[in-house]
């Protein structure tokens, strides 16, 4: 039986740069259902991590839904945890009203440090949900507004552009599909195409960049979803 510590390792690697999945980790996590058999049993499926690293963990929301409706014993602040859990986790949709009222304080404040993690603010103060400045945004040297993202946000997103890099590079219809698809916008094919696949590479490297030069380093995403009997 893989250990509740485990399991938290492996929701947060396979949850690491995307701020709902990141979320509802944390959220199931602080609750105790990593510890009911009954739970990890049905729901979790574990699959190899890369590099000997902590096993994926995925989980099967819509049967966790489908269980608590059945029955699945748990009181019904555990209930109404879970159900937004899952909705965080697997979109699946949950009355507000139902789930919310009667919450104790704990599970208040658990509820709002994933609703601002969600938002891709975990730091933000409880009074300040709405940003409002009077003064004028912070600028860089060429007087663009500057604004902050997490890490593993800006990791994921380099992540994803250089695979669509390499899938132009190694895809050749992909580079012609993409020259037409921006005539039908009316662009002049081939600057515009080479601007696109330019700004795909620059910006890749720039997100890269600025991550290696502050000395973060984020796990990639791509090797939870590789099939097991491939080695590249």
């Amino acid at each position: 039986m893989t250990s509740p510590a485990a399991l938290a390792a492996g929701l947060r690697a396979c949850a690491q740069g995307l701020c709902c999945a990141q979320a509802a980790a944390e959220l199931l996590i602080a609750q105790s259902w990593l510890d009911r058999a009954d739970f990890t049993s049905q729901f979790i499926t574990l699959y190899p991590g890369p590099g000997g690293g902590p096993a994926a963990v995925v989980i099967d929301w819509a049967a966790v839904t489908g269980a608590l409706d059945a029955g699945l014993p748990c009181s019904g602040g555990e209930r109404r945890m879970l159900q937004l859990t899952a909705s965080l986790a697997g979109g699946i949709p949950v009355d507000l009203c139902d789930t919310i009222t009667g919450l104790d304080d704990r599970n208040i404040a658990l509820l709002l440090a994933a609703i601002r993690r969600a938002s891709g603010n975990p730091h933000q103060q409880q009074h300040n949900q709405v940003p409002f400045s009077s003064q004028e945004p912070d600028c860089d040297e060429d007087g663009e507004p500057e604004i902050t993202v997490s890490a593993g946000t800006a990791a994921h997103v380099a992540e994803v552009l250089a695979l669509i890099g390499e899938l132009i590079t190694a895809e050749p219809p992909v580079f012609a599909a993409i020259s037409r698809f921006l005539d039908a916008k009316g662009a002049d094919q081939l600057p515009a195409t080479e601007w696109l696949i330019g700004s795909i590479s620059d910006l890749a490297s720039q997100l890269g960049g600025t991550l290696e030069g502050e000395g973060i380093s984020v796990d990639p995403i791509l090797p939870w979803f590789r099939h097991p009997d491939r080695t590249r």
